[in-house]
């Protein structure tokens, strides 16, 4: 596996989502450390964030020291170290994405607090670590892909005052 694969952005992530990534990590008793958005997302205000660190693929809420190790080597090995995964998303480019296990611990809500890929020899590990975050699901990446865009469309939906489908 090469080291120092560079950041690139990903699919745009649902609102709630991030919502509940916010609210994790300002909670001082919740495990959740450091939060990642990709560029392209629109970015809710949330009290207490402290400071939002800026890179060409993202943005990173997380301390000073973290950011400043991201700053030293912008990959998605320093990425996943920061998020807490088993392994970066490089691992699995000689794979289709497809084949791969996605990892995520959703809030009481059901929205995503955590979520990683993964091999399928180390996704028992990824889902206890993930237990730690919220309740455990296992996805493929179109289902979490197809998830997104669904949650996407009925918040837009939402937004302009139109009732969106249940997904």
């Amino acid at each position: 596996m090469p080291r120092h694969t560079p950041l690139t952005q990903t699919e745009r992530e649902p609102l709630c989502d991030l919502l509940a990534q916010f609210a994790a990590y300002t909670d001082p008793k919740h495990p959740k450390k450091a939060v990642w958005v990709s560029r392209g997302t629109p970015i809710p205000a949330w009290p207490g964030m402290g400071r939002m660190y800026t890179f060409q693929a993202g943005y990173l809420w997380a301390s000073a020291l973290d950011a400043e190790e991201l700053r030293a080597d912008e990959s998605e090995e320093t990425l996943a170290e920061l998020l807490g995964y088993l392994e970066p998303k490089s691992l699995i480019r000689s794979q289709p994405a497809t084949w791969w296990p996605v990892i995520q611990a959703r809030d009481a809500d059901g929205c995503v607090v955590f979520e990683a890929i993964t091999s399928w020899g180390r996704a028992g590990e990824a889902m206890r670590d993930a237990a730690r975050y919220g309740n455990v699901h296992v996805l493929t990446m179109p289902e979490v892909l197809d998830r997104r865009r669904r949650l996407i469309a009925k918040e837009e939906a939402n937004a302009k005052g139109i009732e969106g489908r249940p997904g």
